[in-house]
C-alpha cells in the first residue's frame, strides 16, 4: 500500500451529477464509486473533495467507506436557497456525509467572501472550526 499523498484530492461532482464536457454516460453507478474509491486508496490518494450542490454526490459518499480519507465539502448558501446559513448547509452535508466532522470546509464561491455579509459568513466558518466541526476553511 502506498503512502498517502494527502496533496491529491478526488472530485465527486460526476457522482452526483451528470457533469463533465466529454460525460456521455451520465453519474457514475454507486459500484463503481465503489471501485473508483478502492482504487484511489490503494494509490494513496487521500482527500475526497465534494460540494452540496454535487447533486446527491454527499450521499453516495456518506454510504461509502471514508476511514482513509480526508473530506472537503464545499458551500454555497446563497445557491442554496434564500436565508441559507453557512451552518445549515454545512449540518446537512455532515448528515448527508454520516460524519461528525471533517477535514475541510470551503465556500464554493469566491465571491461569498466578497459579499455584504462576509463578515458573518467569516464568523461562521471560523466557529465551525473552532467548535471541532472542521480542521480547515477557506
Amino acid at each position: 500500500m502506498f503512502k498517502y499523498i494527502h496533496k491529491l484530492g478526488l472530485g465527486t461532482a460526476q457522482w452526483g451529477l451528470d457533469y463533465g464536457i466529454s460525460n456521455t454516460a451520465g453519474k457514475s453507478s454507486k459500484k463503481e464509486v465503489r471501485k473508483i474509491l478502492e482504487l484511489a486508496s490503494s494509490a494513496g490518494i487521500g482527500i475526497i473533495d465534494t460540494a452540496s450542490i454535487y447533486g446527491d454526490s454527499e450521499k453516495i459518499i456518506g454510504k461509502s467507506n471514508l476511514n482513509e480519507f480526508k473530506i472537503v465539502t464545499k458551500t454555497n448558501p446563497s445557491l442554496i436557497g434564500p436565508n441559507k446559513t453557512i451552518n445549515t448547509s454545512f449540518f446537512e452535508s455532515l448528515d448527508n456525509l454520516g460524519l461528525k466532522k471533517i477535514y475541510g470546509l470551503l465556500l464554493h464561491n469566491c465571491d461569498e467572501i466578497f459579499s455584504r455579509d462576509s463578515k458573518t459568513k467569516i464568523n461562521e466558518l471560523m466557529d465551525l472550526k473552532n467548535l471541532g466541526y472542521v480542521s480547515k476553511i477557506g
